[in-house]
């Protein structure tokens, strides 16, 4: 039982977060994953209108905001903005691809402990770039017991919901002071190209996507598809450790529960544009008012991203 709960909470911890450390703990031994490698066809799959998904090597959830229309028919400028996982585990070819990008400014939103166990291989100083971290916690999870629930089926699925809960985003006062600054340090000239990231790339990432494009006037719906996107982006990945954890744990499991866990839900981004509005007025009201980001600030940014 100890070892089934062990594997457990390494599928937790590791799939919740994206970690690579949870690919080292199931093999039993010190080697390395390699670098996650996109097959073309999926590329091919996600980038019919533009370069959406980037191959970086190393990286499963890379993605360019560029190319979404705004409500008054303008378009987020493509080659500005990224959205990623961690950086941990690029390899040269990697490193090759991100360097080609010519990202100026690093947006990390892992928190002390992350970013300890997993470091971007990215440097943290280096010549004309900027780094900088807004470490955007979720509450206190106790893995232990979740691991426990889960494995016995105990788990309801209003525990499940609040563990995929964005609304402490919107409620928290230091979330969204930290999201706030973030967006106005993106409207100066030498924060752009911009890498924002989490550790899997969907959650805390996916919220910060779905703020600036409600900031660039990006429609609700459009917002929503960029969030659940990644459910499709990581597939692949995800089923490939699904089936890999099937081997490790005696019996079978609940492959609709991992699959709802490791992705994100239309629940989850619902409720978040709720409880803006039912905070703030408006998605407009939660920006202006619960992000500080004033006309005149929102302006230089649409001008910045922006193009018609």
């Amino acid at each position: 039982m100890k070892r089934i709960i062990l594997l457990l909470l390494v599928l937790i911890l590791g799939f919740m977060a994206g970690s690579f450390v949870a690919y080292k703990l199931l093999r039993g031994d010190d080697t390395p994953e390699p670098a996650h490698i996109i097959s073309d066809a999926y590329l091919e799959k996600f980038n019919s209108g533009g370069e959406r998904l980037l191959q970086v090597p190393g990286t499963k959830n890379f993605r360019d905001l560029g190319g979404y229309k705004t409500a008054d028919g303008r378009t987020v400028k493509w080659d500005m903005i990224y959205r990623s996982d961690n950086l941990a585990h690029l390899d040269s070819a990697g490193m090759e691809a991100f360097e080609a990008l010519n990202i100026r400014t690093i947006t990390d939103l892992r928190s002390e402990e992350e970013r300890i166990q997993e470091p971007n291989r990215i440097p943290a100083a280096y010549p004309g770039r900027h780094y900088q971290v807004l470490p955007i916690n979720d509450r206190p999870v106790d893995i232990r017991v979740l691991g426990k629930k889960i494995i016995t089926g105990k788990i309801t699925d209003e525990e499940i919901s609040d563990l995929l809960d964005h609304r402490k985003f919107i409620t928290t006062d230091s979330h969204r002071e930290y999201w706030g600054q973030w967006l106005r340090d993106l409207a100066n000239d030498e924060a752009t190209p911009h890498l924002f990231h989490c550790t899997s790339g969907k959650d805390r990432t996916g919220f910060g996507a779905s703020i600036f494009l409600l900031t660039m006037g990006v429609p609700e719906e459009i917002v929503k598809q960029d969030f659940l996107l990644s459910n499709q982006v990581l597939e692949e990945y995800n089923d490939a450790r699904i089936i890999e954890i099937e081997k490790k744990v005696p019996g079978s499991i609940d492959e609709d529960l991992f699959r709802k866990i490791l992705g994100v839900s239309e629940e989850t981004i619902d409720l978040s544009f709720a409880e803006m509005k039912s905070q703030y007025g408006s998605v407009d009201g939660f920006i202006r008012d619960g992000l500080g980001i004033d006309d005149e600030t929102r302006q230089r940014l649409q001008d910045k991203f922006l193009e018609n």
